[in-house]
């Protein structure tokens, strides 16, 4: 009684990250202007009158890039054919050059070096070598993972620590008398933004109310 469930959660952070491994110029200069790099993606892919399917598309074809999925699974996820997922893919790769550039490298050293991931903060994640494909994940993910451990010590070196509950993936989830919620959840978000490398690492707060379904259950109603 008297209060309310709060949460915070990173802004796009596996891009982020990705971005700062990979030194891609666009994709930086997109999150400093607090752009939305999907959007720019699609503009990048298909012009600047892009449609929202287009947009599903550009969007994953990140995520295929991030997750480890092919030309099959795009094709499928966003209901188009494997030649235009092909062409899409293609045009990601002309249009992010260091992403590319990045992610064969990464691959690369699977192939011919030790098959050990070794992660910006000196985790070594051993890696069968006929899936050398799942390195950019393991990199991706295993930093944004500590990105994101980082944020919780923040939180808790801030006095957040009595007030949290549950981390779920690139979301905290923590309580708050309800008259101060919305303002806790800014506080708990700008203590959890900050860089990385010369990326910002932003995250955005909200006040979910007596459930974290709420949220949910107030889209489906939509």
């Amino acid at each position: 009684d008297g209060m309310a469930l709060v949460a915070a959660d990173f802004s796009q952070v596996e891009f982020r990250v990705l971005a700062a491994l990979s030194n891609e110029e666009t994709m930086i200069e997109t999150f400093l202007a607090g752009g939305d790099l999907h959007d720019t993606t699609a503009a990048r892919l298909f012009g600047d009158e892009f449609t929202p399917a287009q947009r599903r598309l550009a969007k994953g074809v990140g995520f295929g890039l991030i997750y480890g999925g092919g030309v099959a699974t795009l094709a499928r996820q966003a209901g188009v054919g494997e030649f235009e997922a092909k062409l899409a893919i293609e045009k990601f790769e002309r249009s992010y050059p260091r992403v590319k550039r990045w992610t064969r490298q990464v691959v690369d050293g699977m192939k011919y070096g030790d098959p050990i991931v070794v992660t910006p903060t000196g985790r070594r994640i051993p890696l069968d070598r006929q899936y050398d494909y799942r390195a950019v994940n393991y990199q991706i993910q295993s930093l944004a993972a500590d990105v994101f451990k980082g944020a919780l010590i923040q939180l808790d070196d801030a006095g957040f620590g009595p007030h949290l509950l549950l981390p779920v993936h690139d979301e905290v989830i923590a309580q708050a008398p309800t008259e101060e919620a919305e303002g806790f959840a800014a506080d708990m978000a700008s203590t959890m933004s900050g860089t990385l490398a010369q990326v910002p690492i932003t995250a955005e707060g909200e006040v979910l109310g007596h459930s974290w379904g709420a949220k949910y259950e107030e889209h489906a109603h939509v």
